[in-house]
C-alpha cells in the first residue's frame, strides 16, 4: 500500500471524482493512476499567512466551512481497485470505496465512476436535493396567495374610493335633484 511519502505515479486514470456538496457541488476531477490528494477546509484558512501555501500538482482543494477532513484517493489500475485514505489528525483510516455510491468523507459527499461510463441514473440527483434544506410544500403557493388577496384589496379600495368622492356624490345628487349644471 503506497502512502502519501511514498513516490506517486501521475498518468491519468480511469476514473472520474465528483462532488455533491460544498460551494463546489457538481464539480467533477478526474483521478490520476496514483494517489490523488485533496485538501477540504475553510477558503480563509488556506490563506491565513498571507501567501498561497505549496501543495503538490496532483492535489485539489475543495472549500468547506466546517467538517472537513483530508484524504486521499489510490487509484490501483493493477488491481482495479480504489482507496479512500481519510487523513485525520493522529490516525489515518483506510477503506475500499465503490463506484457510483455515495461517499461520505467528514462532511463532503463524493461520487466517483469510470471515465467511460454514465453516472448511474438517478444517483446525483437524489443527494443533490436531499442536500438542499427542504422547504414546506406550499410555501410558494402561500406567498401568491397573499399577493393576489392584497392586490384584490388595494383594487377594491380603490373603486370604492373612486365611486364614493365627493365630486361624483355631488354629481348623482346634482342628476337626482334635476339640476345640470351648464
Amino acid at each position: 500500500m503506497e502512502t502519501s511519502k511514498e513516490k506517486t505515479i501521475t498518468s491519468p486514470g480511469p476514473y472520474i471524482v465528483r462532488l455533491l456538496n460544498s460551494s463546489l457541488n457538481g464539480c467533477e476531477f478526474p483521478l490520476l493512476t496514483g494517489r490523488t490528494l485533496f485538501v477540504v477546509g475553510q477558503s480563509d484558512a488556506l490563506t491565513a499567512s498571507g501567501q498561497l501555501p505549496d501543495i503538490p500538482a496532483d492535489s485539489f482543494f475543495i472549500p468547506l466551512d466546517h467538517g472537513g477532513v483530508n484524504f486521499e484517493i489510490q487509484v490501483d489500475t493493477d488491481t482495479t481497485e480504489i482507496i479512500l485514505h481519510e487523513l485525520k489528525e493522529g490516525n489515518s483510516e483506510s477503506r475500499s470505496v465503490q463506484l457510483n455510491t455515495p461517499i461520505q468523507v467528514g462532511e463532503l459527499l463524493i461520487l466517483i465512476r469510470p471515465e467511460s461510463e454514465p453516472w448511474v441514473p438517478e444517483q446525483p440527483e437524489k443527494l443533490e436535493t436531499s442536500a438542499k434544506k427542504n422547504e414546506p410544500r406550499f410555501k410558494n403557493g402561500i406567498v401568491a396567495a397573499l399577493a393576489g388577496f392584497f392586490i384584490l384589496g388595494i383594487g377594491t379600495v380603490g373603486t370604492l374610493w373612486i365611486l364614493n368622492s365627493p365630486q361624483r356624490q355631488a354629481a348623482e345628487l346634482d342628476s337626482l335633484l334635476g339640476q345640470e349644471k351648464e
